[in-house]
């Protein structure tokens, strides 16, 4: 029997520093897509929930998959998880960083409400849609993982949930000057 499942999913800032544009793709198979984007969160802050779907059952084969990104306070720097598990994912985030400035001139017209949505919609749109999962970062939700904790740092992303614990690397891809400035 297959359940349908909802866990309450929070980003924890270890970076040690402010952080614009925290962004997160869940996908589950090609069940369910979640992604939510916080458009700044505080040194040591926990984050207000966004909410994923997930099967759990015994004859569920889904797996549920991740993508988190986040901007530098300074606006300087684009921090995305690294699972090394094919290069197209990184090919599409490194076009974007050096078209960050066409990025950025979004927020003038943007309806998010700051810098850091609009650009955080901009890193999680080419992927909310496609059913790739690759440069996704694979963690595994339980029945028991009503909430699960997502702690980003500059060298690794953890997630922590009841049923167990997750980590992968972290890259990064410094954003034109131009693109700065415009924000």
């Amino acid at each position: 029997m297959t359940t349908h499942r909802k866990a309450n999913i929070h980003i924890v800032n270890d970076t040690g520093e402010q952080v614009r544009a925290v962004s997160v793709v869940h996908k589950y198979s090609d069940n369910y897509s979640n992604d939510h984007v916080w458009d700044t969160l505080e040194k040591g802050a926990t984050s207000d929930a966004m909410q994923v779907d997930y099967n759990t059952g015994a004859f569920t084969t889904g797996r549920d998959w991740w993508l988190v990104a986040w901007v530098s306070n300074d606006g300087s720097t684009l921090y995305y998880t690294n699972p090394h598990n094919f290069r197209d994912f990184v090919d599409i985030l490194e076009s974007m960083a050096t078209s960050a400035a066409s990025i950025v001139g979004t927020v003038v017209t943007s309806e998010s409400g700051g810098w850091g949505g609009a650009v955080g919609h901009a890193i999680v749109a080419p992927f909310v849609n496609n059913a790739k999962t690759s440069g996704f970062k694979q963690h595994i939700l339980r029945s028991e993982d009503s909430v699960t904790q997502i702690h980003i740092s500059k060298n690794e992303v953890r997630w922590v949930s009841p049923s167990g614990t997750s980590a992968t690397g972290v890259a990064s891809k410094s954003i034109p000057k131009k693109a700065q400035k415009a924000a």
